[in-house]
């Protein structure tokens, strides 16, 4: 399916990543996504440089912490549709279409699932056992299986961000944002 990608803002939290930042950014931009907006958690390297180099957008968050990161940016971006990926290149670009898709299709939100190949070694053994443990807490408190509630390669609808009540400060966004999902259906 064929989208409009200048209805999409990528977004990208940041703090200290200027090695990967770059290149995270050069590759949605070759892909055709123009509207990238890089919040940055006052990094103390060249992050801010290099992403303003390779064509993003760049605001510093006043706050501290992923999640204020995250809200903050939510309140200033104007495309009807998101998506979010980490600074670090942990996620590809070439997974955007396949994440966007959902939304012009009417889903609110789509969650990356990071331990669909978690097996192929991107997780320890001990962190692997944790994120199936969490995600399997989660299942049992909500009755719903998401399959990875701390990814942080999330597609969103602007109409879906609105509707959450979002105030987690830190890595814990992304937990947040699950139940969030849940509670509004």
């Amino acid at each position: 399916m064929k989208f409009n990608k200048d209805e999409v803002c990528i977004l990208i939290p940041t703090l200290n990543e200027s090695l990967s930042i770059g290149p995270v950014i050069k590759e949605f931009r070759t892909l055709g996504y123009n509207h990238i907006l890089v919040i940055d958690g006052k990094s103390s390297d060249n992050t801010v440089k290099n992403a303003r180099e390779a064509g993003a957008v760049v605001r510093t968050q006043s706050g501290k912490g992923k999640g204020n990161a995250i809200i903050e940016a939510f309140e200033i971006i104007e495309e009807p549709y998101i998506l979010m990926v980490d600074g670090d290149g942990t996620y590809s670009a070439k997974d955007a279409e396949k994440m966007l898709t959902p939304l012009f299709l009417g889903f609110d939100q789509v969650i990356g699932d990071r331990l669909i190949n978690a097996e192929e070694g991107s997780f320890s053994h001990i962190n692997l056992f944790g994120n199936h443990l969490l995600n399997l807490f989660f299942k049992l408190a909500h009755s719903r299986d998401l399959h990875d509630i701390l990814s942080g390669y999330r597609a969103f609808t602007k109409l879906s961000i609105q509707q959450m009540n979002l105030k987690e400060t830190g890595f814990e966004i992304e937990t947040e944002m699950s139940v969030e999902a849940v509670r509004n259906g």
